[in-house]
């Protein structure tokens, strides 16, 4: 509206100096202008990802383009933008960026978990809106900012908390991805009704106190020693059933070949033995044992 009201205001100054100096062509050209700027308050362009309220001069919502390229409207109107996709508000440390391009919103939230103890959550959540649901939006809290303050920031902060009470704090860091859908449910519950569609949610950095930290250290230490130890018996078992297998075996080959000895096989063998010997032990349960001429080479 403002170059609506612009050319109007140039056009009448410019027949009221007209009226004053006779002179015609200053009208002309301040008419010229005049429509000009009005022509060009009818004309607007939007981006990918963003929906415009078209809003008359009473104030009145006439309508909500959701198309980018460019759009016509009526001189009189103006044009609101509302970002609908790839938004996010960030939770993070004291508040402050710390990296080049980082956007941080608030400081760290601090919840509680079912034991009462206080822990410090970094969180990101991301959003997008139906431009379906724009108008209304717009109605009822007429800008972004304001929108963003009174819903997202509130809700988000809310939930963020309300949803760590159902977690032990201990159990904070290790069970993150339950604790992020918690808060996904949660906050799709609130929004979806006001058009607002969560993305996701990033837990980057779930601080819990050091006293829980320690004992939740040493627990996991116990743990992994007793699933090491656990280890060694079962590796020691193993060995033992290896052995004992082993020594089946060796049992049942020696029960084979002692059954196989025939006491023909036995006496065959003997006879191998005395061809090899020099000593000769003289039968008919005699203990003398004689000795061999050595073989005439």
């Amino acid at each position: 509206m403002f170059w609506f009201i612009l050319g109007l205001v140039i056009a009448a100054v410019a027949w009221v100096a007209v009226a004053v100096t006779r002179k015609f062509f200053i009208g002309i050209i301040g008419t010229v202008v005049g429509l000009g700027l009005i022509l060009l308050s009818t004309v607007y362009t939007q981006d990918v990802g963003e929906a415009l309220v078209i809003k008359n001069a009473d104030g009145t919502v006439s309508s909500v383009d959701m198309e980018a390229g460019f759009g016509v409207k009526a001189p009189w109107q103006d044009t609101i933008s509302w970002d609908i996709t790839g938004q996010q508000i960030v939770y993070k440390g004291n508040g402050q960026s710390t990296q080049a391009n980082e956007v941080v919103d608030g400081p760290e939230i601090t919840v509680s978990g079912s034991d009462k103890l206080s822990s410090n959550v970094d969180a990101a959540v991301r959003y997008s809106l139906d431009a379906r649901k724009i108008e209304q939006i717009y109605t009822d809290y007429k800008t972004q900012e304001n929108f963003e303050n009174r819903v997202i920031n509130k809700d988000s902060q809310t939930v963020i908390r309300d949803s760590a009470n159902k977690f032990a704090t201990e159990d904070l860091p290790v069970k993150r991805a339950d604790y992020s859908k918690a808060i996904e449910d949660n906050l799709r519950a609130r929004w979806e009704p006001l058009g607002i569609k969560v993305d996701s949610i990033a837990l980057q950095n779930i601080r819990i106190p050091a006293s829980v930290q320690d004992k939740f250290t040493k627990t996991q230490e116990a743990n992994a020693q007793i699933i090491a130890e656990q280890s060694q018996t079962k590796v020691i078992e193993e060995q033992a059933k290896q052995k004992v297998i082993e020594a089946k075996g060796e049992a049942d080959a020696n029960r084979i070949k002692s059954d196989s000895l025939t006491d023909k096989i036995l006496q065959n063998n003997y006879i191998d033995a005395l061809k090899n010997s020099k000593y000769l032990i003289a039968g008919g349960g005699s203990s003398t044992m004689l000795q061999l001429p050595a073989p005439t080479p």
